[in-house]
């Protein structure tokens, strides 16, 4: 009987893991296009950094900024997760960094950023019935400090407008209905660079 019980445990796991094997793949084969535009986006983001701003302080934040949203990005389209440990880890970088070589008041105005992006997204949250996930509210967080108060609301903005045009891109493609979730980490990391880019020329 325990022989039988184990050879039916084992089939059950194997069927599980092809299960979750076929889901992988057909998870990264839908979101391929998608990812491959976000490396994309980071990629002309940093050369723009490179080509454009001289080293310093002013260039690394911005392109841990810029990696920390394609990373999330990329995990947001493929398993709809943003890593909160390491939302949290770039929290702490981005204190001790801004706290280590800039003003007081600027540290001031970062912070404002973060507590301002946590309050905004919650009550999002509140409005859209949890269809704006906790991953976003780390990842806008992460962002508005970043950024500072000042930008953090022409960010929003921005990415709430492009993920709208997408999600109405795609009703009228008939490729989604208006149910479908959409990752919005992708759309967040394209305003901000549009936006910080935009502020370099």
């Amino acid at each position: 009987m325990e022989t039988d019980e184990k050879k039916v445990q084992m089939i059950k796991i194997k069927i599980l893991t092809k299960y979750l094997q076929s889901t992988d793949n057909e998870l990264v084969s839908k979101n391929i296009l998608p990812m491959v535009f976000c490396l994309a986006t980071w990629a002309v983001a940093i050369s723009f950094l490179l080509c454009n701003m001289e080293m310093g302080i002013a260039t690394t934040t911005t392109f841990l900024l810029f990696t920390i949203q394609l990373i999330s990005s990329i995990t947001d389209l493929y398993s709809r997760i943003i890593p909160l440990k390491m939302m949290i880890f770039s929290l702490i970088l981005g204190v001790l960094i801004f706290g280590i070589f800039y003003k007081p008041n600027t540290l001031i105005n970062h912070i404002l950023g973060g507590v301002t992006a946590f309050a905004v997204m919650n009550l999002l949250i509140l409005i859209s019935k949890k269809q704006v996930g906790g991953g976003d509210l780390s990842l806008m967080t992460v962002t508005g400090f970043f950024t500072g108060i000042n930008i953090f609301f022409s960010i929003l903005f921005v990415s709430i407008i492009l993920t709208g045009m997408f999600s109405l891109f795609l009703v009228l493609a008939k490729k989604r209905s208006r149910k479908t979730e959409i990752p919005f980490a992708p759309f967040i990391l394209l305003g901000t660079v549009i936006l910080l880019l935009s502020g370099m020329k």
